[in-house]
């Protein structure tokens, strides 16, 4: 694909997830030197992507779905930019293929998803939404849930000691529970400096609170199945803020009814959201939040502009800060090229694996 020419209009759709104004994305845009047409839409389906974005040099997306089939009808794309840190909606290796860099804005929630994962440890093992539901039914028991463990005697275990799950970490420590995590790309050195006893997903999920902060991926798409679930220790409790589809829901519902777990909290779950009427919503030791967990002014202001922002330097010719797919940039089929010139790296270019 050639370069755009200098002074030549590049055209930016936002897929979906969009804000109910453009302040921040007309900021960085108006300010970036370049001839931007940016538009905001709420797609929904492969269909609709063919159907209106043909055109477009770039894509902000957050769910939408792009398999090879629509990113092979995307001729002028040079970037997609997701709004969030997860990625799987995209058919990664075809983008790599095709020459399309992908971007996500990692770390832009982090503090967020931390607190909503300790938030949920907190609720649940001292059992706050149960008994706040019993007393404004009329029941004034506190020993209606049975004894809560102390914190200090307990461990929580970690499914990925990325940024988020690192925080979580601390947070954990800071209440005196024991934290031990699984992540294989993470060193025992490292995980040793956060104060974090490094282990197999065995011995993680054998701990008291099971907290999962790994990205979905081939490899993780329903890593806690009926099996690991059956290796968690009777009375423990899951809790996911990370993607749904990294937990088997059906597995989970089943092992909860069971009287296996004690408990979760479940920011996220597969599909998302789960039917009417499934039975985890009938579950009373079930805490279910919408997606929230990434949730703030701040966050949603950060990520906005730091997506704008990995659009601007992929249309600049410029490696962005966070690229999903690195092998694209040295690829002979990368389109990310500018009036600027040809790609070039820059010092902090890419991380060879985003985490969130």
């Amino acid at each position: 694909m050639g370069r755009l020419r200098l002074g030549e209009t590049c055209t930016v759709i936002q897929t979906d997830w969009c804000a109910a104004d453009r302040s921040v994305e007309d900021a960085v845009f108006g300010g970036s030197g370049l001839k931007i047409d940016f538009s905001m839409k709420e797609l929904r389906t492969e269909a609709e992507v063919l159907d209106q974005c043909t055109e477009a040099d770039a894509l902000m997306v957050a769910y939408v779905p792009l398999p090879r089939r629509v990113l092979e009808a995307l001729p002028h794309c040079r970037g997609i930019a997701y709004m969030a840190t997860g990625f799987n909606s995209v058919d990664i290796n075809a983008a790599t293929e095709l020459g399309i860099v992908v971007t996500n804005v990692a770390g832009y929630c982090t503090p967020e998803v931390a607190d909503h994962a300790i938030g949920f440890l907190l609720a649940l093992s001292r059992n706050t939404v149960r008994l706040n539901g019993s007393v404004k039914s009329g029941v004034w028991d506190y020993k209606l849930f049975g004894y809560p463990e102390r914190l200090s005697t307990q461990t929580l275990g970690i499914i990925g000691l990325g940024r988020i799950g690192t925080q979580a970490a601390l947070r954990a420590q800071a209440f005196g529970l024991r934290v031990v995590a699984c992540d294989p790309y993470v060193d025992e050195q490292q995980m040793a400096a956060v104060g974090v006893r490094k282990v197999g997903l065995q011995e993680a999920v054998a701990a008291d609170f099971v907290s999962i902060h790994c990205l979905l991926t081939p490899e993780t798409h329903h890593l806690i199945d009926e099996s690991v679930l059956a290796q968690m220790k009777p009375g423990a409790y899951l809790i996911n803020t990370a993607r749904g589809a990294i937990v088997n829901t059906e597995a989970l519902t089943a092992a909860l009814q069971a009287g296996r777990l004690a408990g979760a909290g479940l920011d996220v779950l597969d599909p998302e959201p789960a039917p009417a009427g499934h039975q985890i919503y009938s579950l009373p030791n079930v805490v279910i939040t919408p997606h929230a967990a990434f949730y703030s002014r701040t966050a949603e202001e950060e990520g906005r502009r730091r997506c704008c922002q990995e659009v601007v330097s992929v249309l600049r010719g410029e490696v962005p800060r966070h690229v999903c797919n690195p092998d694209v940039l040295a690829s002979p089929a990368l389109r990310m090229a500018a009036a600027t010139g040809s790609a070039k790296p820059q010092s902090s270019a890419v991380a060879g694996r985003d985490r969130t």
